[in-house]
């Protein structure tokens, strides 16, 4: 068994707009004030992205390479090209009040944030997956392109790591 994390465009004023109006787990928790997400919200959140959104691309990885996953190849190599705290957004990230504590776990940046990230990613002036093993470029250059390419559709980012 392996994860991956989905990259989606959508808007995400539509995206809460939707959830708001839901009548399930979620729509309840988000008109409570938010707070964790149990499974089965974070499905039905999941699935209305799903619906909603345009699919970009995804990348993938084994159950036993999960750690390696979030903090060498999001926490580090991506993080270091996009900052920290964006490279952490794009694995969980509070929406609409709710908190992901269980998976599918849902992330988001906004397009003005991604813009700013991409125009830092531009300015290295190399491309970060140069010289690093195939695995980790193919996933590294998958999630810059994904980035650029939200950007390049003027709409927002949701991701969907399960």
């Amino acid at each position: 068994m392996g994860y991956g994390l989905e990259f989606h465009g959508l808007s995400l004023n539509a995206l809460g707009e939707r959830l708001r109006a839901s009548t399930d787990a979620a729509a309840r928790l988000i008109i409570a004030g938010g707070g964790a997400v149990d499974e089965e919200a974070a499905v039905e959140v999941v699935q209305v992205v799903r619906e909603l959104a345009e699919p970009i691309d995804m990348v993938e990885h084994s159950s036993s390479g999960g750690d390696w996953f979030r903090e060498e190849v999001i926490g580090g190599l991506v993080a270091e090209a996009i900052g920290a705290d964006l490279a952490e957004h794009l694995l969980d990230r509070p929406l609409e009040g709710l908190v992901w504590d269980e998976y599918p776990s849902v992330g988001w940046a906004a397009n003005a944030e991604l813009r700013d990230a991409v125009a830092r990613l531009d300015a290295l002036g190399e491309d970060p997956a140069e010289g690093l093993p195939l695995e980790e470029a193919m996933i590294v250059g998958t999630v810059f392109a994904a980035l650029r390419k939200v950007v390049a559709d003027g709409v927002d980012l949701v991701t969907v790591y399960s």
